[in-house]
């Protein structure tokens, strides 16, 4: 049961096993360059999990340094009747972390809208935050006749998010050294925030 006594229907895990370090995350070194890699047309089976039962379907997306889980915390205020949820993990993230890819916006597109089809959603809402805001876009550029509402908190812009190299080997360091990130996290926001320990991945432009 949900933490609001609904019913999870489903948790649905990837078809592909995690790897100890995934390739998403690993970072490029001095003067390095990621290995070149052939976006694939074939979607990958995503892991999600579902809440709910009702007649309005809901895909919902993770942000950069998360998957599905941090969207635990609103759990119990969703509307099981009227609503059905499939949060999603994508690509190189939580129970997906094992799928590799290029990561981006239209590759995690295309993923989603097999997870879709897999669901049997011909049409559906989605809520991306962040990262996945640029996704939802993509989605609604690609498959609008699908897509029946679009929510995207602080998304990323359709332009994506350019930065000099520096900046970029910033953030990927972010990605996998936990004490940068916490000392990152707490000059913003303090303690305020729960511990962020797994998540896997990125989605670019």
């Amino acid at each position: 049961m949900g933490q609001n006594g609904e019913t999870i229907l489903e948790v649905r895990p990837a078809s592909n096993p995690c790897p100890t370090v995934c390739p998403a995350t690993t970072r490029r070194g001095p003067g390095s360059r990621r290995a070149a890699a052939v976006e694939s047309r074939m979607p990958a089976q995503l892991a999600y999990e579902r809440h709910g039962h009702g007649p309005s379907r809901v895909m919902v997306f993770h942000d950069w340094l998360a998957d599905r889980r941090s969207w635990d915390p609103v759990l119990p205020y969703l509307d099981g009747e009227r609503f059905s949820y499939a949060f999603l993990d994508l690509r190189g993230y939580g129970g997906s972390c094992g799928i590799t890819g290029t990561y981006t916006a239209a590759e995690a597109a295309n993923d989603a809208l097999e997870a879709a089809t897999r669901l049997g959603w011909e049409r559906f809402a989605a809520i991306g935050h962040s990262m996945s805001g640029l996704l939802v876009q993509q989605l609604a550029a690609d498959a609008p006749s699908r897509i029946t509402k679009l929510v995207a908190v602080t998304p990323v812009g359709p332009a994506g998010l350019a930065m000099p190299p520096e900046r970029l080997a910033f953030m990927e360091g972010l990605a996998i050294d936990v004490p940068a990130r916490t000392a990152a996290f707490r000059q913003s926001w303090g303690d305020r925030l729960l511990p962020i320990t797994s998540f896997r991945g990125g989605v670019t432009s």
